[in-house]
C-alpha cells in the first residue's frame, strides 16, 4: 500500500450507542453548537463543554522528548487512544510483533483535562488543568503486525493487522465534572457527518485559517465537522476514512477546503451525535503522504465497532 504517516505529534510543549460507563453529567450537547461550516484541517478551538469534558490530552515522554496525543474517556478511569501513542516506535519489519519492552512506562504518560470546561487544555493556565497519572497501559497484542515501521512512517503490507489501539487505566478516577463517551457497535454509513476532535496542529499546506489567538500549534483541543468518505470492514482492514475535500455548498460551485487529522490528533475520536450523546466510531490513526498527508485525501481511523469486544473489556485478558 505504500507509505502512510502516523499522526502523533512531537511537542515540546446499544446498537450504535452501547454504553461503556455511566456519566456523572448529562450527555446533552451544550450551548456551543458544532458548526458545520468549520471546514479546516483541524478545526477551531473547542468551546464545547461536552467535548472538553470527554477528550483528554495525553502527554508521553521518551528520554528528553515529549509527545502529544489525544484520547477519549470511556469511564472514570479508562481512556481509549492509539497504540502508537504509547509505543516506542522503533524500526520494525512487517510480520514482526512489538513486545512489552516497546510499551512506554505508565510513569511516563499523563492524562490532562481542563478544570473549566469552557477553556480547553492548551488555552488554560497550568493551574487550570487536572493531571492524572496512568496506572496501566494495554496495547493491542497485534499492534502494527501488518506494517513495517521506520522513523514514524508505515509501510502497510496487511491492513487487517494494523490494530492501532490502546487503553490507559488511570490511577484514580477523574473528577465528577467529566463526561464519558459511548462506543459504537456498528460503523456509520458513508457521507455521515462526524465530529473529528484532537489536540493536533492546525497549520501546514491547505489550512485556510487558524483561530483567533491561535498559532496553530499542538496541545490545543480543536474540532471540525467532516464526513465519512469510506468504510473498510473486511479482509482489507477495519477502518473509517473521514475528511478530504469538502465544498461549502451541495452544488460544488463554491470554494472547497479540507478537514482531516494531523500531528497530535492520534488516538482522538471520530464522534457522531446520537440522541445528544457523543458516540465514538473511530480512533485517529494515520494519513497518506508526508506530514499531515495530502490535503484532499481522507484520514484513517480504526473502527471502534470492529474492535468492540477488545475495547469493552477484552483488553484485560488479551493484551501486549
Amino acid at each position: 500500500m505504500g507509505k502512510k504517516t502516523l499522526v502523533a505529534a512531537l511537542a515540546i510543549a446499544c446498537g450504535l450507542t452501547a454504553c461503556v460507563g455511566d456519566s456523572n453529567q448529562t450527555n446533552s450537547i451544550d450551548n456551543n453548537p458544532i458548526n458545520p461550516a468549520t471546514l479546516v484541517q483541524n478545526g477551531e478551538i473547542s468551546q464545547s463543554q461536552l467535548i472538553n469534558a470527554t477528550v483528554p490530552m495525553i502527554s508521553t515522554t521518551i528520554g528528553d522528548q515529549s509527545f502529544v496525543c489525544s484520547g477519549t474517556l470511556l469511564d472514570s478511569q479508562t481512556v481509549l487512544t492509539a497504540a502508537h501513542c504509547v509505543l516506542d516506535m522503533e524500526k520494525k519489519n512487517s510480520g514482526v510483533l512489538f513486545t512489552n519492552k516497546n510499551v512506554i512506562s505508565a510513569a511516563n504518560i499523563s492524562v490532562m483535562l481542563p478544570k473549566n470546561l469552557s477553556i480547553p487544555v492548551g488555552v488554560a493556565s497550568k493551574d487550570g488543568i487536572n493531571t492524572y497519572a496512568v496506572e496501566q497501559v494495554f496495547v493491542h497484542p497485534e499492534a502494527f503486525l501488518g506494517a513495517g515501521v521506520d522513523g514514524g512512517s508505515l509501510d502497510i503490507i496487511d491492513t487487517y493487522h494494523l490494530n492501532d489501539l490502546a487503553i490507559l487505566h488511570l490511577k484514580k478516577p477523574v473528577a465528577r465534572q467529566y463526561n464519558f463517551a459511548y462506543l459504537a457497535t456498528e460503523n456509520p454509513k458513508p457521507n455521515t457527518p462526524e465530529i473529528i476532535v484532537g489536540y493536533g496542529v492546525n497549520n501546514g499546506d491547505g489550512v485556510v485559517y487558524a483561530s483567533k489567538n491561535d498559532d496553530g500549534g499542538s496541545g490545543i483541543l480543536r474540532y471540525a465537522t467532516s464526513y465519512v468518505s469510506k468504510i473498510t470492514d473486511g479482509s482489507d482492514g477495519r477502518y473509517i476514512d473521514v475528511g478530504g475535500k469538502v465544498y461549502y455548498n451541495d452544488s460544488h460551485s463554491e470554494y472547497s477546503v479540507y478537514t482531516k487529522i494531523c500531528q497530535g490528533d492520534s488516538g482522538g475520536p471520530d464522534f457522531v451525535l446520537n440522541n445528544k450523546r457523543l458516540v465514538v466510531t473511530g480512533v485517529h490513526s494515520f494519513g497518506s503522504g508526508e506530514g499531515c498527508g495530502e490535503a484532499t485525501t481522507p484520514s484513517s481511523s480504526v473502527s471502534v465497532a470492529a474492535y468492540y469486544d477488545w475495547i469493552n473489556g477484552g483488553y484485560l485478558d488479551y493484551h501486549l
